[in-house]
């Protein structure tokens, strides 16, 4: 199999906008158990995205892994996270730049970050919907709940992935997903003269 390139990562991450995307349009009202079905379905493969992202960024030192591809999402990032090898994206905002010298600034956002354990608990959650047994015995009540906890979880991936960083073979890449009918870019990102920062 062929070496993963950035646009592959891109098209990735425009898969996931697309499922944000979407899970925005479904109708808030969760109390049709096809509607939680929904959400849980585009919550999953989110995850199930970022976990291949993060198996595929690593490949590209260590060399191919086939081995890990037949692993369900969940179990990936709990082999990648034990083993020290999980890195995921980090949230950042644009800002204008301040320094005549350049265009722009990135200006980290930690409050945002997901991490590994996060991701857990959206697929568990997730999984939990879509793996009821007797969905007809669940009243809109619990339904309405569900949704909305599984709405929270859209909420806080849509924060933490539309503006973040990633690395990928060595360089660091700035990622703004699109908003509707607009483009995603992606820039890899120089240090500036001086700069000692993270």
């Amino acid at each position: 199999m062929s070496s993963t390139t950035f646009q592959d990562f891109i098209d990735s991450m425009s898969i996931i906008t697309g499922r944000i995307q979407v899970f925005n349009e479904l109708p808030e009202d969760a109390s049709f158990v096809f509607v939680a079905e929904s959400y849980a379905l585009h919550l999953r493969k989110i995850v199930e995205g970022l976990a291949f992202a993060a198996l595929s960024a690593f490949e590209h030192t260590e060399g191919r892994l086939d081995h890990l591809h037949r692993k369900a999402p969940d179990a990936l990032l709990r082999h990648l996270d034990k083993k020290g090898l999980l890195q995921l994206p980090r949230a950042y905002d644009i800002r204008q730049s301040d320094d005549r010298a350049y265009r722009a600034k990135l200006l980290p956002a930690p409050d945002r970050d997901l991490h590994v354990s996060d991701l857990y608990k959206v697929w568990d959650s997730a999984s939990r919907v879509l793996h009821e047994r007797h969905p007809e015995r669940i009243t809109k009540e619990a339904l309405r709940e569900t949704g909305a906890a599984l709405r929270s979880d859209s909420a806080r991936l849509r924060g933490w992935l539309w503006s973040h960083c990633v690395h990928f073979k060595g360089e660091l890449f700035m990622v703004q997903m699109a908003k509707v009918n607009t483009d995603s870019f992606a820039a890899s990102l120089k240090r500036p003269p001086g700069w000692s920062g993270d």
